[in-house]
């Protein structure tokens, strides 16, 4: 009897968990027909872990892919919602997954505020397009473990929130940024630029619609005023 450990060695492949199950594989081997000569008799394999024995080997890789979202919302008096603000995707390996490689299969699709769907190219590992309010665009197939970095180049009057944050942080070369690993199945990023009538008065930019009313009662009591 001889005996054996099969395994499979795990690649490097972005994205995939590999089976890291192993077997114990006894060859039988018994006097073949003439003398001096040897046949197999029987082939067995038994999962180690469960020991349950099986006719062959079964390995189950497992391929896991995220979706990125990002959206526009463009909000403030003076916020102009037909302007396309600039924006810069960037995917890569973080120190973790240094040595692995995946393959340029993201895709990516743009909606626009009346719902009609768009392609947009990626290159390599990067992707520029713009965003109106109420549009945003949509990354498939993005192998878990993959970093990306979101970026929006900064519009002279606007402030920026990410996700709601008070103060979007800071990329550099005038541009704000989100960073971080696809571990989710769905990750979801939401810029909002705003632009107010006066920044000394936080009470008129909380959108055209509040600006308005408040000039309406201004005037009134201008009209009234003795």
């Amino acid at each position: 009897i001889y005996t054996y450990q099969v395994a499979e060695t795990a690649g490097k492949t972005l994205g995939v968990a590999y089976d890291t199950k192993t077997y114990t594989m006894k060859v039988t081997v018994v006097n073949g027909d003439t003398v001096g000569s040897y046949k197999i008799h029987s082939v067995s394999f038994t999962d180690n872990a469960t020991k349950q024995k099986d006719d062959a080997p079964s390995f189950t890789n497992t391929y896991t892919a995220n979706t990125l979202s990002v959206s526009k919302t463009v909000d403030g008096a003076l916020g102009d919602k037909d302007y396309p603000f600039e924006f810069t995707v960037n995917f890569a390996k973080n120190t973790e997954n240094a040595e692995k490689t995946w393959t340029d299969a993201i895709t990516a699709e743009k909606t626009d505020a009346n719902n009609n769907k768009s392609t947009v190219n990626i290159t390599s590992d990067s992707a520029s397009f713009t965003l109106k309010h109420g549009e945003s665009i949509k990354f498939s197939n993005v192998p878990a473990g993959l970093t990306y970095t979101v970026s929006e180049t900064a519009v002279d009057g606007y402030e920026t929130k990410i996700n709601g944050s008070e103060t979007a942080p800071a990329a550099g070369d005038g541009r704000v940024a989100i960073s971080a690993d696809t571990d989710n199945a769905e990750e979801n990023v939401t810029y909002k630029n705003i632009k107010c009538i006066d920044s000394r008065d936080p009470g008129i930019c909380l959108g055209d619609a509040t600006y308005i009313t408040r000039l309406a009662i201004v005037g009134a009591g201008g009209i009234t005023q003795r």
